[in-house]
């Protein structure tokens, strides 16, 4: 069994075992595109900022970036001691070429979640992989919230790039070396097009719960509720041949919120558990910048954040300022319109409305509240009342929460007022509607901006390309995947006798259960990955992890023809019969099928007749052989595994055990006398 490393992030995985190859999600690391500027659209929006000045036109940019020091070439801009790409987002795919001679075989692709899905389109544009046969498994809320969420993403991108330079000189500039690792230059693609994912999504096939998917007739997957995200699943691949069980951990969490709860019972005792996402902030501070003064929270817990981030809506609203959220269609949003709508209520700040700024957001809330089955037992009560899951239908019906399909429509509808809260993309702040509304409330210090998705670890590259900036930065991630504490609880719990996580994580392992630690960070307060009775291994891009499985044989199927023709024999407890037959493998299924005797080549496939020994040989009648041919034992020595028999006079010794018997001796006349004792005392098969 093999497993091949392709980032050292653990967004995908190939895994070889039982002769099938599972890939293990297609995500991608969002981070890369804090690399590149913002995306400026030229659209009209006709808005005055809160100067008094018109924000947008046909003749200006609505954002003016910033050069400092004038260093680098056109496409290249510094701000501070960062660098910029000036130019259309490129997308840094996996190193393929890794797997290049793998890529035409794989026989099935699993999706843990929406997040991991990104990459999948670009794998498909591949030359070796366009000839695909194989599987892809997701759950249905996987496969529609992908859906949702990437061709938002895809609209982003298009719609405001046809007058970015799309030169892709700035790969091979000395001042993107830190961007473009060596000889990754050819890995930076443009966004594949929204009728390629929607064909790549379509051979998606999906997956329920708890639904045991037996393979190419050597492996079963189950899909396991994972409690992250709507539809997130840990995958449970077992084999009947060898009773062996691996368990890929994708992004879980064990706080009860909307999601199903992940069910930790199906995980129990693998051979194998494979941690691709744990938290990404357990060791992030969050932070408030307020006129240019930092306030630094150094809580990790998602509950503290969001009570914080409720805190800070509330403090703005009633300073009579506007709070912008950078968000996804899809995931923290569902919840957080719950949280605000709570919070409001119970401060008693009543008639302000939420803003929702996304051209799928009626698509996203209308599709949460026809999933039932995917939800948490109380959010399933709810829907068998009958009533809508989520409050987003209670807050419309109250005229307190619109959406809209872009910026200019929400500006120019009679409902539009402030004090107010506005959700919109992208959370990377590279693109899409939120790069307007920055501009439009920046020059406000009553103003917040609330920084709440996971995925974007650098607060200072985040908001760079828009220093300087008047309103409040409030970076306060909201991640609900386990963090160590969490994971080392479910470690106890579940008993797997290995566990492989990324080199992301080497230094919160607890060092005195792992070499290749690279030891402890100090002065900070969390807990360490520990495996009390098992051995943990660290995985970087390009690693190939080799394991021995504990069984070599595999499971064939006699036709039933040819087992009408079987005489079964029996020695001791031993039934059995020889076999002369045409061994086909198809899929990974293997069956004995009758040789067909009128076949012109037939002679070529009778087997050669060997024979098979069998039984139990035991020192004592080994030692009665040798006497019975006059040949004088010089020693025994009995050990617990094994027993020496040495014959002194022909410089020889006998080796015994449960495996195997050896003979040691160089005379070819005295090993094959030996050879013949011995196989005197085996039962032989014909």
């Amino acid at each position: 069994m093999k497993l091949y490393c392709l980032d050292d992030d653990g967004n995908s995985f190939l895994l070889y075992f039982n002769e099938v190859k599972i890939l293990f999600d297609c995500g991608w690391n969002a981070n890369d595109l804090l690399n590149f500027l913002p995306i400026i659209s030229k659209k009209k929006i006709n808005e005055n900022n809160e100067n008094g000045e018109e924000v947008g036109s046909d003749e200006e940019e609505v954002y003016k970036m910033v050069d400092e020091g004038g260093e680098g070439e056109e496409l290249i801009k510094k701000i501070g001691k960062e660098i910029f790409v000036n130019s259309k987002i490129l997308y840094k795919i996996p190193n393929w070429d890794f797997i290049i001679n793998e890529l035409s075989s794989i026989d099935i692709i699993l999706i843990s979640n929406y997040n991991r899905m990104f990459n999948l389109p670009f794998l498909f544009q591949q030359r070796n992989f366009q000839n695909f046969k194989g599987v892809i498994y997701a759950t249905e809320p996987t496969i529609q919230i992908a859906s949702i969420i990437i061709k938002e993403h895809i609209n982003q991108v298009n719609n405001h790039m046809n007058n970015i330079n799309d030169s892709r000189e700035w790969i091979f500039s000395p001042f993107t070396s830190h961007v473009v690792e060596k000889e990754s230059g050819n890995r930076w693609k443009k966004l594949y097009t929204l009728h390629h994912f929607q064909s790549v999504l379509s051979m998606i096939k999906p997956l329920s719960y708890n639904e045991v998917t037996k393979t190419y007739g050597s492996l079963s997957i189950q899909a396991v509720s994972s409690g992250y995200c709507l539809g997130s699943s840990h995958f449970v691949i077992t084999s009947p041949e060898s009773n062996e069980k691996i368990v890929f951990l994708s992004d879980g969490s064990g706080v009860v919120r909307y999601p199903l709860p992940m069910k930790s019972t199906k995980l129990h005792n693998a051979d194998i558990l494979i941690a691709s996402h744990l938290s990404n902030h357990q060791l992030t501070n969050s932070i408030t910048i307020s006129n240019n003064n930092s306030d630094v929270n150094s809580s990790s817990s998602p509950e503290v954040r969001l009570h914080e981030a409720l805190a800070h809506i509330g403090l703005t609203i009633t300073n009579g300022g506007n709070v912008i959220i950078p968000i996804y269609p899809s995931g923290l949003i569902y919840e957080l319109f719950e949280h605000i709508y709570n919070y409001l209520s119970s401060q008693k700040i009543n008639n302000i409305p939420l803003f929702f700024i996304s051209s799928v957001a009626n698509h996203s809330l209308a599709y949460s509240d026809i999933i039932a089955e995917w939800l948490c037992p109380k959010k399933q009560e709810k829907v068998n009342k009958p009533e809508p899951p989520f409050y987003h239908e209670k807050m419309m019906s109250e005229n307190q929460l619109y959406f809209f399909d872009n910026i200019t429509d929400l500006i120019h509808d009679p409902n539009f007022r402030e004090p107010c809260v506005i959700f919109s993309g992208h959370p990377s702040l590279r693109m899409g509607d939120i790069v307007h509304l920055i501009n439009i409330y920046s020059s406000n210090p009553n103003n917040t901006l609330l920084c709440l998705e996971p995925d974007y670890l650098d607060y200072n590259k985040l908001l760079l390309p828009y220093q300087p900036i008047q309103m409040k930065v409030v970076y306060c991630p909201i991640d609900w995947r386990l963090k160590n504490t969490e994971f080392n609880t479910l470690l106890k719990e579940i008993k797997p006798k290995q566990i492989i996580i990324p080199k992301k994580y080497s230094k919160q392992i607890q060092s005195n259960n792992n070499n290749n630690s690279n030891g402890s960070i100090s002065n900070l307060n969390y807990e360490k990955i520990q495996l009390n009775d098992g051995n943990i291994s660290i995985f970087k891009a390009l690693n190939i992890l080799s394991f021995k499985v504990s069984n070599d044989f595999v499971i064939a199927k006699l036709s039933p023809s040819l087992s009408k023709q079987l005489t079964l024999k029996k020695i001791e407890n031993i039934q059995f019969s020889n076999v002369n037959a045409f061994l086909s493998i198809r899929d990974h299924d293997f069956k004995l099928n009758e040789i067909d005797s009128n076949k012109q080549h037939h002679q070529q496939f009778q087997l050669l007749k060997q024979n098979y020994l069998c039984g139990t040989i035991t020192s004592s009648n080994i030692i009665e052989s040798l006497i019975n041919r006059g040949i004088d034992v010089s020693d025994v020595t009995e050990t617990n595994d094994q027993c020496i028999i040495h014959i002194k006079n022909l410089n020889c010794k006998i080796y015994l055990n449960e495996s195997k018997t050896i003979v040691d001796v160089d005379n070819d006349e005295v090993r094959l006398l030996i050879k013949n004792i011995i196989l005197e005392n085996c039962k032989q098969l014909v």
